[in-house]
């Protein structure tokens, strides 16, 4: 029992230390959600994203060897983790685009378009299935899997988890789940009763910068990726035209 109290106690601190200084995707979806339809939407989105971080960070903790192995077949094949990492980024470029489409045409009265329509409806029924979605957007980032990866390492080097005892290591990821939701639900709780002070043009505006600040973190890390991207092993695999 103290283990699991000292495992969960553990996650929970490093999940909100390091949640609190990650401004990405997941903090603005939450802002987003919190400004547009209220601190409910803002805490499902919220509790989808940490949801995804405690499953991600239970299977590093769990499958050490199993990660090195997935992240040195992707390493082997780079076309491959290319096309994985700017899915991810043209989805999360994607979003914040529809966000600004669906501002202006409400702004001037105009019928919204198919996808947007949709796009309301999964904000509206799927607030929790939309924090997971754009959660998963952070394996785009190259320093996210192996920054998990090294949580997973420090936990069992420092003995915070028990690699025999199950129990330890569902602790620490739900205690990381939950320090990354404590944080997320203090920015959620502060939006919202910061958007009461706030007049409905300042409000149009803070939605748009939103949806331009999901552009821009997805261009941001398009270009990282691009950058660290071997094209030199990719040009070997492409035939000589």
């Amino acid at each position: 029992m103290v283990e699991l109290t000292i495992a969960v106690l553990a996650g929970a601190g490093i999940g909100f230390l390091l949640a609190v200084p990650a401004i990405g995707p997941v903090s603005i979806s939450v802002v987003r959600s919190s400004l547009v339809q209220g601190r409910h939407a803002g805490f499902w989105a919220a509790a989808g994203a940490a949801t995804v971080d405690a499953l991600l960070c239970l299977l590093m903790l769990m499958a050490t060897g199993f990660v090195g192995t997935v992240v040195g077949f992707l390493g082997a094949h780079p076309l491959l983790s290319l096309s994985i990492q700017l899915l991810c980024v043209l989805v999360l470029i994607g979003y914040g685009i529809a966000q600004l489409r669906l501002r202006t045409s409400r702004l001037v009265g105009a019928a919204p378009t198919r996808f947007a329509s949709f796009l309301d409806r999964l904000q509206r029924r799927g607030h929790f299935l939309l924090g997971m979605g754009v959660a998963l957007t952070n394996l785009a980032n190259p320093a996210f899997p192996s920054s998990l990866a090294y949580l997973g390492v420090v936990a069992h080097q420092f003995q915070l988890v028990s690699a025999e005892h199950f129990g330890s290591l569902l602790g620490f990821a739900l205690g990381f789940g939950i320090g990354n939701l404590g944080w997320l639900m203090i920015l959620s709780q502060g939006v919202h009763r910061f958007r009461h002070r706030l007049s409905g043009e300042a409000l149009e505006r803070l939605y748009r910068l939103v949806g331009a600040a999901l552009i821009g973190v997805g261009t941001v890390l398009g270009i990282r990726i691009l950058a660290a991207t071997r094209w030199h092993d990719i040009l070997r695999l492409l035939p000589v035209l």
